[in-house]
This record gives C-alpha cells, structure tokens and sequence, in this order.
C-alpha cells in the first residue's frame, strides 16, 4: 500500500514537471567553478535533471517492473563533485574533459525484512517465504555525473568528446602541458547544455531583454552569419524571429546557421540576395524565418538591389559638402546665386567708422555705426616661473607698450596649508607691502613697453602672511611648492 503511494505521488509529480518542462532532457544548478585554492580538479555543484525514464525500471518490493509507462523523473545531486582534470604529458598538447549528466535510478538501504508468518503469527519470516533474503527499502532518481576524458592534441586542434549514450553533455574543460591549476577561463559550458538559464521569476525580464532571440555573429567571414541562440531552438519555425548584431558587412549572397541547424539563405521581404553593404558590421538586424522558401527574411529592405546604407561617408568624414549629401540621400547643394556674391559690404553706415574700431549695429535695417576702440588689443601669459626669496624675475612681454592691466597669481606644484597641486591664488605684487623689513610679503614688480620685472622680497618668505585655505590661519608658504603665473593686457 505505501509503495503504491509513493508511486502515485511520483507519476504526479512526474507530469507536472512534464507540463512546465516538456519531454526534453534539462538540468539545473550544477556549476561548473574551479577548487579553492585553485587546484587540477573542478567542482560541479548541486543540482538535478529532469528526464524521461521508465515508470519502474526494474522491481521494488511488491512493485513488479514497468518499462512501458514512462514519465518525467526528477535526479537529484545533493553535494559537490570533484572531477580531476590532469594536463596532458606532451609539450604543446592540450586535451578537453566532458563533464556529463544522466539520470539513475537508485537502490539502496539494504536489509532483511520481517514478513508475517500465517502458520505462526508470533514468529515473523525473515525476508519473503522466509528465505532470508535482503531488499532494497530505497529508491531515488539521481542527477549522476561523469567525467569524459578527450583525446590530447596540438593546442588548438584538440576537439571536445561527444557524450557517452544516456548522458547529455554539460561543460568542456581545457588543460595545456605544463598547465598546474584549471581557472574560470578553462571552463566553458556547452551550447548544447540543456541547463535552465532563467528561473520563473526572470521570464518577465529576459522577454523584456529579448534575450531567446538575440546573439551575436561568431562568423569569421563576409556572407556567412552564424549565431547560438539560448535556448537552442530544435528547429526554425514559421515566423520565428532572430535579432543578430552581425560581425562582417555583406558583398553579395548570404547565408545564416542558427544553432548548427544549417545554412539558410538570407534574403530581402522582396526575395533578392543580398548585396554590397546590405547589412553592415556591427549592425543589428532582425530576420524572420519563411517556411516557404526556407529563408529568412530581412525586416525592412524590399529593394530588388539589395544594397544597404553606405557606411563611413557622412558628414564628418568626407570633405565635399556634395558628396556628403549625396550619401544622406540629400541631393547636391544648392549654389549660391551670383548676385548674391556682390553683397560683401553694408548698406548704410551712421557717421564715420575708424579702422580697428569696433562696429555696431544702428538699427535692424543694417546700418552699422563706430563702438569704439577696444579695450584690449594685445595679451602675453606665462606660467611656471620660479619663486626665489630675494630674487629676481625679468619678463619680455612683447606687447610694444606698457601693459594697461595685469593678473598676477601663484599657482601651488605641491599641496600644502590646505591647498592642493593645481590650486591658484590670486595675488597682488607692487605693493603697499605689509610688515617689517623682514617679514615683508610679496615682490616689488614694474613694467615698461618691453619688459615685467619683478623683485622677490627678502624676508623671512615671500608669501609669509597668507591665510590658510581650509582654516583661514596665517601661514607662510614654501617658494619651492608655488610658481607664479603673469597675465598682461595693453
């Protein structure tokens, strides 16, 4: 009776998860990851997988063998497995290590059972009719994993082992000679690895994120697209969409394999083949699959020519503004009429205008008047010039006059009484001057129509009654942490 229990929940069970999975073999959990500390073995991680397996492959207990009925049974991996994975012996050889799955039912809990004895109650048999015999009072469905060992070959050569009947492969695991620890980037799980990717909880976002129908061109080459889809579709089917950011612009004819599914011609809504540039690099494109045909189909070219933007020439980069148009299907430039090139000075101008003055604008007819000469004409700036107490600085400014204004700052080259490298402090040089002879701040500077001299005081600091930038507290500062930096105007 309890068997027959157990059996009813686990035919339950059993279609449910055929109903949410399908008949197909799937996985879940069981990542793959390095040992800590970094070892030649990999871990493989708890986890199951779900497969169509015999209702009962053999007998259990009073439960006769059923290999008729079949259903979804769940294999369970509570632990980590540790898989070693030694490097091959030759030098310049590597070899790849499968790691495979499968699932098992398994017996265990062996013992001798008691069994009612009619002819003596009071004595129970020992095993069935008293034959003394064990059974097995445990079955499970076991997530069983193996390790496939790969032939070792010329790095570069060597080739993933196809999995052992019964078993699907999970994970490709690559060793070179003289390789002593396997890291992540050894570690690549399968395409074909049928492991869950999103739980329920994610479908929303991975529908949002388009991420069933979305991959990128592995193609080396022009006119061939070669995208893996996750999940791997079984086949292309009628109206299925596929978005690819394709590697390589076409030149001509192209084909698409999705999933090792095959080639399939790549064509526009029209039916052409493609042509030059009908998809460029690093584009992303949508095709839809036709059934009629077996074709995918370009989404937005019907063009017969099948030829697709030009890529590179746009405004940026070439130098006729005809060209330039013409690429972004703008046609050539209007040319300015003739007439129109005589009109090079102004109409009216409001009294007299001075050459070098500045013109102005009388009213909205265009009629300019004089605004005057500018202020400013000519500028000279320098920066970096060293501070030396007691010094002397001497700067030809080359302005052919006497500067009418300048701007003198001290420009800190390394952080000190709050400031950091970069900081510029405005100050002022020519006095008055404040404090003793000896504690003086500053420079005595005059100018001339050729040159900026500058005095350095002498005192104890040139700057040595400055305020401190973060607290406000009087400091001197070090010469060698500041540069001056000049600006003139005439």
């Amino acid at each position: 009776m309890f068997l027959n229990t157990n059996q009813i929940a686990m035919v339950a069970l059993g279609l449910l998860a055929q109903a949410v999975l399908g008949t197909n073999t799937v996985a879940d959990g069981l990542a793959c990851t390095p040992t800590t500390p970094a070892s030649l073995s990999v871990l493989v991680g708890p986890g199951s997988i779900y497969s169509v397996a015999n209702l009962e492959a053999t007998a259990y207990g009073s439960l006769p063998a059923d290999t008729t009925d079949q259903i979804v049974k769940q294999g369970i991996v509570l632990g980590n497995t540790t898989f070693n994975c030694p490097a091959p012996v030759t030098s310049g050889q590597s070899v790849v290590y499968l790691v495979q799955a499968q699932y098992q039912d398994t017996d265990g809990g062996s013992t001798v059972l008691p069994y009612y004895n009619a002819s003596n109650p009071a004595v129970p048999y020992s095993g069935p009719s008293n034959s003394g015999n064990p059974q097995n009072t445990i079955r499970k469905g076991v997530c069983f994993l193996s390790l496939k060992t790969g032939v070792a070959a010329t790095t570069g050569t060597q080739t993933t082992p196809t999995p052992d009947a019964g078993y699907v492969g999970l994970y490709a695991i690559t060793v070179a000679n003289g390789q002593t620890t396997v890291t992540s980037g050894n570690i690549k799980q399968l395409a074909t690895a049928p492991i869950i990717g999103k739980k329920l909880v994610d479908m929303l976002t991975a529908i949002q994120q388009d991420t069933p129908n979305f991959a990128l061109d592995t193609s080396g080459v022009a006119n061939t697209i070669t995208v893996a889809l996750t999940p791997a579709p079984a086949a292309l089917t009628d109206g299925m969409v596929v978005r690819v950011k394709v590697a390589n612009s076409s030149t001509g004819a192209t084909v698409m394999n999705v999933n090792g599914l095959g080639n399939v011609a790549c064509k526009t809504t029209s039916g052409a083949d493609f042509g030059t540039n009908t998809v460029v690099a690093n584009g992303i494109y949508t095709f839809v699959y036709d059934a009629n045909g077996n074709r995918l189909q370009l989404q937005g070219f019907t063009a017969a020519a099948a030829t697709g933007l030009i890529p590179a020439n746009n405004l940026s980069d070439v130098s006729s503004v005809s060209t330039s148009r013409t690429n972004l299907g703008l046609g050539t430039a209007a040319v300015k009429a003739t007439s129109d090139n005589t009109k090079s000075t102004v109409a009216a101008v409001s009294g007299s205008i001075t050459a070098g003055h500045i013109a102005t604008f009388a009213d909205s007819s265009g009629t300019v008047q004089d605004g005057g000469s500018p202020v400013f004409t000519k500028s000279y700036s320098t920066t970096g010039q060293a501070i030396s107490l007691g010094g002397t600085l001497t700067l030809t400014h080359g302005l052919g006059a006497a500067p009418k204004f300048i701007m003198t700052s001290i420009v800190c080259t390394s952080a000190e009484a709050g400031y950091n490298v970069g900081d510029e402090l405005i100050v002022s040089l020519g006095g008055p001057y404040s404090g003793t002879s000896v504690t003086a701040t500053g420079g005595a500077m005059t100018v001339d129509a050729t040159t900026i001299n500058i005095k350095w005081s002498n005192g104890v600091a040139v700057f040595n009654s400055m305020l401190n930038k973060s607290t406000g507290a009087v400091v001197s500062l070090t010469e060698s942490k500041w540069t001056l930096s000049v600006k003139a105007f005439a």
